[in-house]
């Protein structure tokens, strides 16, 4: 196509950043998105961001990827580790799927997707499927649960981190067994949740029944 000096018209050409995210949504169990709409209410983050980082914390914690490589049916390097992949061992898919499944949204980094997908390959499955097992494993890791609240928990000043500290101290006073941080702060988000009410203002409700007790 011609302009009306006789040049050529150039068509620009979007390019996409290299830190572009995709966009994954797989179907996990109702309670794993239950349990990380929770996380993303007690830190006050966004869902998407749990999600990120529950599958950053899978893809690089070796016992993991080492659980995941009994179902490797081709090879894969990963951090400079190799893992040998076999058409023997058992498929992914024959693990239980949950009956009651929802989506969950979320986006990775090229870097990020780029094992994920991988993994994707390796274990012979879609993409999607993966990420639900990395978020389900994640989840139910209590070092990324207990880190992530701890870095995450903006929401309340230090002297209410005080206060539940001191709550912690005399409920493990007791019990025989130890209550973490994050099951209290579970426990005030499952309690205290109102869809109108903001993280703040549950800690708010938490504290007032506390001291009225």
């Amino acid at each position: 196509m011609k302009n009306e000096q006789g040049r050529g018209i150039v068509t620009p050409v979007r390019q996409k950043r290299k830190d572009s995210k995709k966009d994954v949504k797989p179907y996990v169990d109702s309670s794993l998105k239950d349990s990380i709409y929770r996380m993303s209410f007690i830190t006050s983050t966004p869902v998407k961001d749990v999600c990120e980082s529950l599958v950053i914390f899978s893809i690089t914690n070796k016992k993991m990827i080492e659980e995941l490589s009994e179902y490797f049916h081709r090879d894969i390097r990963i951090n400079n580790t190799l893992y040998f992949g076999s058409l023997e061992n058992p498929r992914i898919h024959m693990l239980k799927f949950p009956a009651k499944t929802e989506r969950v949204s979320l986006r990775l980094t090229r870097n990020v997707y780029e094992v994920v997908y991988s993994l994707s390959y390796a274990l012979d499955c879609s993409v999607s499927r993966v990420v639900s097992l990395l978020l389900e494993r994640g989840m139910h890791d209590i070092r990324f649960v207990n880190t992530y609240i701890n870095t995450n928990l903006n929401s309340i000043d230090e002297r209410r981190k005080k206060e539940l500290q001191k709550i912690l101290d005399y409920i493990n006073g007791e019990l025989e067994e130890e209550i973490t941080l994050a099951s209290l702060l579970s426990y005030i988000a499952a309690e205290f949740k109102d869809p109108l009410k903001t993280s703040k203002q549950a800690f708010e409700d938490f504290f007032r029944q506390w001291k009225g007790k």
